[in-house]
């Protein structure tokens, strides 16, 4: 196991904080926090991914990426957590189970 993979094996083991009852669409930003974005810091690893990504990505690339493990119930568990960025319109599914940062429109 590298180190890399340990400490994303540490970094999952420790026990998650206590949930606030928020809703997926509040729009008070706490502290440093997206707007829109669920309390869990694996969505910001998912977005900082996709962002560094060069083009869209599946949920398997996503799991490599994180190093959260590639056996079906993490992919599921991905692509779960994706379709709550999507719903919350932090990420775009280009094309079904392609997912991606939303381009900035520009002005015509």
């Amino acid at each position: 196991m590298t180190l890399v993979q340990t400490r994303a094996v540490l970094s999952w083991s420790t026990p998650a904080p206590a949930r606030r009852s928020r809703s997926l669409g509040d729009d008070e930003p706490t502290g440093d926090r997206m707007p829109g974005l669920p309390d869990n810091p694996i969505y910001q690893h998912i977005l900082t991914a996709l962002i560094d990504a060069a083009a869209p990505q599946r949920c398997r690339d996503l799991c490599r990426t994180l190093a959260t493990g590639t056996e079906p119930t993490h992919i599921s568990g991905m692509r779960n957590k994706l379709k709550r960025l999507t719903s919350a319109g932090l990420v775009v599914e280009t094309e079904p189970g392609l997912f991606a940062i939303p381009t900035p429109r520009t002005a015509d």
